[in-house]
């Protein structure tokens, strides 16, 4: 379906044109086109006189965020829409001033940032070699290893090209991340072996071009059309792809706990099946994450590593996993009872 039109007002299709121009993310454009839309919407009706972005108080902007009954963090992303137009109206001298710039972000609820163990990680891992065509074997395992242990978000993986591999420098680089910012990600010896096999076995079975070259501006990965391979592959096709390997790797996981006859094994592999079940691509991001952060790694490298435009979105992977915080209990408690932990 294609989007609503925007409303009729100059400076809205001016900004939004602009971004275009600076070849800003799709997805960022289409949130800011979103957002103002329904500011103009929801102010002519709420006011019911046409909208002037110079008329905009700091009352209304309190009210919009909120409007609907939204979440904290969609609020947010309203005004930050907002305050990234009113930056591109001030160099317009269309406003002098921002409206927001004394407009605190809405408190955000302290939440878990869902991950994945080891053990389930390993488990998806293998399940991708397992596809019997191995051209799709080596190119999935080579996107969930990039997933898992370089924390791309799923949009940056897909739009990867060729020259953006460095595999003497064990780097790639996003281009165009979220925010339209880029940065490196660097990779450990086993996740560079994964990506050469990929593209000597794969992608590029005819020899891989060489840096620099027109060829070397191909995308990286491949999709399917029939029996021809096709280059490039859509977030839709990623996110199939993950969910089929976990589904399979969920239900090996349950078949096994149906074979053991141990009381400790069936529990722990029913435990992996559900937990395989529950994972999305972003759920790698935010396993790598939580492990930085396990590791020591502090909160301004973490946020570094991921992308992150505010520490305070890095801010989540502080919260306890569930996981730990039963086994903190269990811990605790039996200090205090004079015994070890698992003891009875």
């Amino acid at each position: 379906m294609p989007p609503e039109p925007i409303p009729d007002y100059p400076p809205l299709a001016g900004f939004l044109a602009d971004l275009a121009a600076r070849s800003r993310p799709a997805t960022t454009i289409s949130a800011r086109r979103l957002d103002l839309s329904q500011l103009i919407r929801w102010y002519e009706a709420d006011r019911a006189r046409p909208f002037r972005l110079e008329d905009l108080a700091a009352s209304d902007i309190e009210r919009w965020m909120i409007a609907g009954g939204v979440a904290a963090s969609t609020g947010n992303r309203r005004k930050a829409s907002l305050r990234a137009w009113a930056a591109w109206a001030i160099r317009q001298q269309i406003i002098r001033d921002d409206p927001s710039q004394d407009i605190q972000d809405a408190r955000l609820p302290q939440r878990e940032a869902k991950s994945v163990s080891p053990e389930a990680i390993d488990a998806l891992l293998r399940e991708a070699r397992k596809d019997p065509d191995l051209h799709l074997a080596r190119r999935n395992e080579a996107m969930l290893d990039l997933l898992t242990f370089g924390g791309m978000r799923v949009a940056e993986l897909t739009a990867l090209i060729l020259d953006d591999v460095n595999l003497s420098a064990r780097s790639v680089f996003i281009r165009n991340g979220k925010g339209g910012k880029s940065r490196y990600i660097y990779l450990d010896p086993s996740s560079v072996a994964v990506l050469t096999r990929y593209l000597n076995e794969a992608r590029f079975a005819d020899g891989v071009p060489a840096a620099g070259s027109p060829d070397s501006q191909q995308r990286l990965w491949f999709h399917r059309v029939g029996a021809h391979e096709r280059p490039g592959i859509t977030t839709r096709a990623v996110q199939l792809v993950v969910q089929q390997i976990a589904a399979q790797a969920a239900q090996l996981a349950t078949d096994d706990a149906g074979r053991t006859r141990r009381q400790d094994e069936k529990d722990a592999l029913r435990f992996l099946a559900e937990e395989l079940k529950m994972v999305t691509p972003h759920t790698f991001r935010h396993s790598l994450a939580r492990r930085m952060v396990e590791d020591g790694v502090d909160l301004p490298g973490v946020a570094k590593a991921l992308g992150h435009a505010h520490i305070s979105t890095t801010m989540i992977y502080t919260v306890p996993a569930e996981g730990s915080l039963r086994t903190a209990f269990q811990t605790g408690g039996a200090r205090v009872r004079g015994r070890e932990p698992n003891k009875p």
